[in-house]
């Protein structure tokens, strides 16, 4: 029997209704009623603000558009929860109903008025956020690693406080090791979770980013990815070890550059090998799999008989 889906933690909607304290310095929220928290209100747009402590990256319009559409047609099924402010409110949770409300042109929305400190519109705001199951992995990262940094965490910690598999979360953060042109591809879903995994199996930004091109260029599956990064790997590997046994000169920079050349254009491990006779040697392409050799044959556009 299949076990149910694992959910993050208790929910928002069971964080706001019980008053659940976060860690270290956080104070209990308000000592009214759940039933009086849950009670719905009407309150005019213009006297809402954004959540300051919002850590998901500006929604994209199209998403706030089709949200407006849906809203148009069945109204808003669960309300925003806002926490006074001044003369007014900041939203803690729903900022993408608000801004489709806004969108449409209304006047007011529907509303929970909770009181929060600060810290708890932060941890509120970051396990609404984490939940979201349209969340892009990058951003679903830096939520867990702003929520670990402001409450001083471990990845594991907040793992077991979010009811969260260890390995998933530290995997997350891990993502934030790599240069800011992947995480951008990975936030744009030109890449997934489990192609940037295998790119942080690399040594360096710059051969990650190479390899981040070739996965975009020749469109390669994830197990493709695998593959490409394990030819890269035990290529250095063997590099190193017949320097030690045999400790011969370093490639000259220019052919280390035109391997690197070839590497970014082909997608896989080629070795440029100069001869003792000048202007002699050879250049050797390796692939790892039959669907390499056939990808290595349409960029040289060889086709069969």
């Amino acid at each position: 029997m299949s076990q149910p889906t694992r959910r993050l933690g208790r929910g928002i909607d069971a964080l706001l209704s019980t008053g659940r304290s976060v860690p270290g310095e956080v104070a209990k929220a308000d000592t009214k009623s759940a039933a009086e928290d849950a009670r719905v209100v009407r309150l005019p747009l213009g006297k809402i603000a954004a959540n300051p402590y919002q850590p998901r990256s500006a929604a994209a319009d199209s998403d706030i558009t089709s949200l407006a559409e849906s809203i148009s047609a069945s109204g808003v099924l669960q309300p925003i929860v806002v926490r006074p402010s001044g003369e007014g409110y900041q939203i803690i949770a729903g900022e993408r109903r608000f801004l489709a409300v806004t969108r449409l042109g209304w006047r007011e929305i529907p509303a929970i008025v909770r009181e929060a400190n600060d810290p708890q519109m932060l941890e509120w705001a970051l396990i609404e956020n984490i939940q979201r199951e349209d969340i892009n992995a990058i951003d679903r990262a830096e939520a867990y690693h702003l929520y670990c940094t402001r409450f001083g965490l471990s990845p594991e910690a907040l793992a077991d406080r979010l009811g969260e598999d260890r390995s998933t979360v530290v995997n997350y953060i891990r993502l934030l090791d790599l240069p800011k042109s992947i995480r951008n591809l990975v936030s744009q879903r030109q890449l997934s979770m489990g192609h940037a995994r295998c790119i942080l199996g690399i040594d360096g930004d710059e051969e990650r980013e190479r390899v981040a091109q070739a996965v975009l260029l020749d469109q390669l599956s994830v197990r493709a990815t695998e593959e490409l990064v394990r030819g890269l790997k035990s290529r250095s590997a063997k590099a190193r070890t017949t320097e030690t046994a045999k400790n011969p000169a370093a490639n000259p920079p220019h052919l280390s550059d035109l391997e690197s050349r070839f590497e970014r254009a082909l997608g896989m491990r080629v070795d440029v090998i100069e001869s003792a006779a000048k202007g002699r040697g050879k250049v050797v392409i390796y692939f790892n799999s039959l669907d390499d050799f056939d990808r290595l044959c349409l960029k040289l556009a060889i086709t069969g008989d």
